[in-house]
């Protein structure tokens, strides 16, 4: 029935959020995080394989990270996998362990990533509409089928008008409270 729509729209509507806010954890603010680095993948032994299970991740200094593998063996390999990811970063091979510096933000940078984050953000409540737009199809379908109501409908478009805008809710606080993460100096 149009009822389960609704219930699978929720579940959609969830995952976006999850996403968002993994999206949001690897921007990186003024201060580094290790978990800028969960998503890289590193060539070891011909497999590619994620940088936590080769290395601790650490932050010996408050705009240093290090990466100190458990095998000396896979430190080059290390090196080449953050140089080559997304991050944009530079490291620093010691012998030991793999450095990474941050330098301090600059105002410029704290704005280009504010636009960045909104960016994202408007990508998620396109999705979330998305969501909205595809159950609401189904449901007009079962409509035209026999299967469901024209008070179903009613009822499942205000219970998805209702979702999105709960998840739009949480896609503003998450904005609000990364962008401030970002513009604190």
């Amino acid at each position: 029935m149009s009822y389960q729509s609704v219930r699978q729209a929720k579940e959609r509507m969830g995952e976006v959020i999850t996403k968002l806010s993994e999206e949001f954890g690897n921007i990186q603010t003024g201060r580094p995080s290790t978990t800028l680095f969960e998503k890289i993948e590193v060539s070891s032994y011909g497999t590619m394989v994620a940088l936590q299970t080769l290395a601790s991740i650490s932050l010996p200094e408050p705009n240093q990270i290090a990466i100190t593998p458990w095998n000396s063996d896979q430190l080059n390999a290390i090196e080449n996998a953050v140089r080559e990811s997304d991050l944009n970063v530079s490291p620093i091979n010691d012998g030991k362990a793999v450095r990474i510096n941050f330098p301090p933000m600059t105002q410029e940078r704290r704005q280009e990533l504010t636009k960045q984050l909104n960016k994202i953000a408007e990508e998620a409540r396109i999705a979330l509409r998305d969501i909205r737009h595809t159950a609401l199809e189904q449901t007009r379908k079962e409509e035209k089928s026999g299967d469901a109501t024209e008070d179903d409908v009613f009822q499942v478009t205000k219970q998805l008008d209702d979702l999105v805008e709960d998840h739009n809710a949480k896609v503003v606080e998450l904005v609000k409270v990364k962008e401030q993460e970002i513009l604190t100096v």
